[in-house]
């Protein structure tokens, strides 16, 4: 899937075709999530939104330039599960 985009495309493309290919691999799965797997699924969506906003700043990017933003903004996205349990979420 990620080898049919172009070379460079601006970063909310990217976005899209990384959710994609999440998706195409059947991640994160359909079985119930507990409540942290969602917390972290939602923050992981988060940083997902971040990057489209980079399309204002940004030009058009390489793979191995979104990787490493995307690693920056996990690192920089503040994950603090709420409560402790399972949930029927999804």
């Amino acid at each position: 899937m990620l080898q049919a985009q172009p070379r460079r495309q601006l970063p909310s493309l990217w976005g899209a075709a990384l959710q994609a290919t999440l998706t195409a691999v059947n991640w994160p799965g359909q079985r119930s999530l507990s409540s942290f797997e969602y917390q972290a699924i939602q923050a992981l969506d988060k940083v997902f939104q971040a990057l489209a906003a980079l399309d204002a700043l940004e030009k058009n990017m390489s793979l191995a330039e979104i990787l490493s933003r995307l690693q920056e903004l996990c690192r920089e996205q503040i994950y603090q599960p709420e409560a402790e349990g399972r949930c029927n979420c999804r």
